[in-house]
């Protein structure tokens, strides 16, 4: 049956399983974050925030083997009888992470030896916090492999397979992150509950990758095609190092020229946007591996097409969120949290505008990637995530934790234009039409976030009753405005469209 589903409702399928699985992450984020933030309170939660940063350096010991083979794999699925080439790259993802492995040993045993060089929060909290990262560095480890599957799912734009197994695993590591906090086992007992929701993940999708793909197995690659898959791999770190600079440093930053306190207060600014931004952007990019396919194809109509429709559906939602968050995240906060959680307006604003430009440029690096600008790319990273750090450490010195997120917001904007130039230089049709269509959204946006800007010390809500009420009249206002100002004519009709045949799939 998955075989003769078309690229929309393959995509279609992805949206849903998106949206079931992002809303059970949402409920349980909602209830499970303050038991965990108030369990450690901020000194730990701040040093947590921090920890989660340092695993994304040590990922680059990967040497990005299974993100090879998702990329790889993404590009060749529409070659559906040629299973042999396919597990061949299975093969050159295992032999690359055995090649790793001293690589990955040495750089874990460098973090947790520097670790209270870089996180100082206090010598009684040290032995707490250097288990948390052990166990933490041990699990990553594990996950290369037991992530497999996973990769090779949504490489073959299938992930909707293992909707049910998703939905309950996100369920039930929530619960045990929370219980490990309830139960006072501190960063230790949230590291290990993390691990175990991990094994959880990996064994239910290994399952459903069996059944979804029988070819799934390893052969031995040849000596030319394990030195591309190498290769890749390398360009695929380096883009990494420059993607952590950009997208992995800041809360690092903070605790560090600050202290982790402080970085709590900039980590919980953003959890909201986070919690609904992230499930947003997986919703409009639920066709993303088809959209790889097509390039692979180099149907560049569609490619087109489809990019136009995700840039449009992506304002749409960061007018309808970035609104209700810059002019309520101070309420919400409050009342969620505590005061001492929240950053400041400012900060909040460039956190929201920083994100919106994130999920702008994911969409062209999609497409960047599948035309195999790899070195362009990972050097386009790398400055753009230079400036962020060092403008927004500069910023950080003068203006204070909103001064970082200013980086981000910079580093962003020079990605996502460089990401046009290089679409453009490669298909010089693909833009031209898009910049002109873009000129009415960008302009609502900025005017709605300048509007929630002034508006956000005119609310007080009290009591969740009074946040709630201001909630709807916002939001009812920002998705008018967003519907019929954003979106264009031809966009809403392709959205509705989106929706009856969604509804017809439920039907089928």
């Amino acid at each position: 049956m998955l075989k003769n589903l078309s690229l929309t409702q393959r995509a279609l399928l992805t949206l849903i399983s998106t949206l079931v699985v992002q809303a059970a992450e949402f409920l349980t984020g909602f209830f499970i974050t303050p038991i965990i933030i108030r369990g450690l309170g901020p000194n730990l939660y701040g040093a947590w925030g921090m920890l989660q940063q340092m695993l994304g350096y040590f990922s680059l010991t990967e040497l990005r083997a299974t993100t090879s083979l998702r990329f790889l794999l993404s590009l060749r699925q529409y070659r559906e009888n040629d299973t042999e080439e396919k597990q061949r790259l299975i093969g050159s993802t295992l032999i690359l992470l055995g090649l790793s492995l001293p690589i990955t040993i040495a750089f874990g045993i460098g973090l947790v030896w520097l670790l209270p060089n870089i996180i100082h929060a206090g010598s009684e909290n040290m032995a707490g916090i250097r288990v948390a990262l052990i166990v933490l560095l041990f699990n990553s480890v594990l996950d290369r492999v037991l992530s497999i599957p996973m990769h090779i799912l949504k490489a073959q734009n299938l992930d909707y397979a293992g909707m049910g197994v998703n939905t309950a695993t996100v369920l039930i590591g929530s619960l045990l992150s929370g219980w490990a906090v309830w139960m006072g086992w501190g960063l230790p007992g949230l590291a290990i509950a993390t691990m175990a929701n991990i094994m959880l993940i990996s064994v239910g999708r290994f399952w459903v990758a069996r059944k979804a793909i029988p070819w799934i197995a390893a052969k031995k690659p040849t000596s030319v095609e394990f030195a591309f898959f190498a290769k890749t791999g390398g360009w695929l770190s380096f883009s990494l190092v420059a993607n952590l600079l950009l997208y992995s440093t800041d809360t690092l930053l903070v605790g560090a020229i600050l202290k982790p306190a402080i970085a709590a207060a900039y980590t919980t600014s953003g959890v909201v946007l986070r919690m609904i931004g992230e499930p947003i952007y997986q919703i409009v990019g639920a066709g993303t591996a088809g959209l790889v396919g097509l390039c692979g194809q180099k149907d560049w109509g569609r490619v087109s097409s489809i990019r136009k429709e995700m840039y449009f559906l992506m304002i749409f939602s960061m007018t309808v969120l970035g609104t209700g968050i810059i002019s309520l995240n101070k309420s919400f906060l409050t009342l969620w949290l505590g005061k001492d959680y929240y950053g400041g307006t400012f900060l909040t604003l460039f956190l929201v505008i920083s994100v919106t430009l994130t999920f702008l440029t994911r969409i062209d690096l999609t497409i960047v990637d599948a035309m195999l600008f790899m070195r362009e790319k990972a050097w386009a990273l790398f400055i753009a995530g230079f400036i962020a750090i060092v403008s927004g450490t500069i910023l950080l010195k003068m203006v204070g934790i909103g001064g970082m997120a200013i980086g981000l917001a910079a580093g962003n904007l020079l990605l996502l234009i460089t990401a046009w130039v290089l679409i453009q230089q490669r298909i010089p049709s693909i833009s031209l039409g898009l910049i002109k269509d873009l000129a009415r959204p960008l302009l609502v946006v900025s005017v709605t976030f300048a509007l929630a800007y002034w508006i956000e010390p005119r609310i007080q809500a009290e009591n969740w009753l009074g946040f709630f009420t201001y909630a709807v009249g916002i939001g009812t206002l920002a998705l008018g405005i967003g519907w019929f100002m954003v979106l264009s004519p031809d966009i809403r009709a392709i959205l509705i469209d989106r929706v009856r045949q969604s509804l017809s799939l439920f039907k089928q």
